[in-house]
């Protein structure tokens, strides 16, 4: 009996290895998972773009000040931030003859920062919302807010298959068109 019982516990051992080391990596990747400039982490749905620019610090905080998208910008050494105001998608210029889901169809507002390099700043997007009128039992329209993570992440921190093939592009637009910083001269990875 000392063999067969053995063997049994090689095979549980083996076993129970290869399913963490298949979970594990399924949730590095689903981890790791990106579309365009979307990215999750910690389950939480993540903007983030780097542009290289020509400004200064001091041009960058003029630039965003000036846009209007921060309400009462915080600024610190080299980071601009704080809660955005509520922003259009223009889903009819991108989704075209597609369907749009309901949410993409209001506004959208969340958290930035706005970290500065030389020659380059880095754009991060965190905690957004989606802002969109719903019929009430009462029959009459009020706006709703919802976090746009309840529509793009799945339970496991994969992207749902909408939000990858349709809904970031429309968000990715808005979000070019919200925090487009002039004058910059191109999208960069170098961080």
């Amino acid at each position: 009996k000392q063999p067969s019982s053995s063997l049994t516990c090689n095979f549980a051992k083996a076993f129970s290895l290869k399913y963490l080391l298949f979970n594990f990596s399924y949730f590095a990747i689903a981890q790791s998972e990106t579309v365009g400039n979307f990215k999750v982490y910690n389950n939480n749905l993540i903007w983030q773009k780097i542009v290289e620019t020509d400004m200064s610090f001091d041009e960058l905080i003029n630039e965003v000040k000036g846009k209007g998208i921060i309400e009462n910008p915080h600024v610190e050494e080299g980071v601009i931030q704080g809660l955005t105001i509520l922003f259009p998608t223009s889903y009819r210029v991108i989704s075209g003859t597609m369907t749009t889901s309901f949410y993409l169809q209001g506004d959208i507002s969340g958290h930035i920062k706005v970290e500065y390099r030389e020659n380059r700043y880095r754009i991060t997007f965190t905690d957004s919302y989606a802002h969109f009128e719903t019929l009430n039992l009462a029959g009459r329209m009020e706006l709703t807010k919802s976090p746009i993570n309840d529509y793009a992440i799945r339970n496991n921190g994969s992207f749902k298959n909408r939000f990858k093939r349709v809904d970031y592009k429309v968000l990715e637009n808005a979000f070019n068109k919200a925090f487009d910083f002039k004058p910059t001269s191109y999208e960069s990875d170098d961080w």
